[in-house]
């Protein structure tokens, strides 16, 4: 972690130095011409450096899509919270059909039970267990990806703040 770590801090380097190349090139004057080949060589060692950290990334993927969100000048913790967003939502819609499915089972067992139709048996009792115990490991694994989601959101504000 500590490698990516100095490859963020890299490319911050190569952010500024730009920034301030851009203001060298703004405001040129004869007189600064040794600091903007200066600069210029500062950034080349920047580029340089990066690209010796390079090894540091291989594994690391990043979605097209927070690219595509970089490049249109917004900040990728946003795109984090939007995606977080998203899939809380699919969550809850999906607790509702689960719940909408579960409740018209009932209704449905209930009619038939009423009308003599239902015959309880072992494997239906077994069946009704075992999806029982499925919607529990289905919830708690859901619980679960969903804590890992909010300690990961946490981690990331905490080292933007950190930045």
């Amino acid at each position: 972690m500590a490698e990516l770590e100095a490859v963020e801090q890299s490319i911050e380097k190569v952010i500024e130095s730009l920034r301030e190349l851009g203001i060298i090139v703004e405001d040129f004057q004869e007189g600064s011409q040794q600091l903007l080949f200066d600069s210029i060589n500062d950034l080349v060692k920047d580029f340089q450096k990066i690209d010796a950290q390079k090894e540091a990334c291989v594994g690391h993927e990043i979605p097209i899509d927070v690219l595509s969100f970089i490049d249109q000048g917004h900040n990728p913790d946003l795109y984090t919270n939007r995606a977080l967003a998203e899939c809380i939502q699919t969550k809850l819609r999906t607790q509702g059909k689960v719940e909408a499915l579960s409740s018209f089972k009932d209704n449905v067992e209930a009619s038939l039970g009423a009308a003599g139709m239902l015959a309880e048996d072992k494997s239906v009792q077994e069946s009704r267990e075992r999806l029982a115990e499925f919607r529990k490991q289905q919830q708690a694994l859901q619980q679960q990806q969903m804590e890992q989601m909010q300690q990961q959101m946490q981690q990331q504000m905490q080292q933007q703040q950190q930045a």
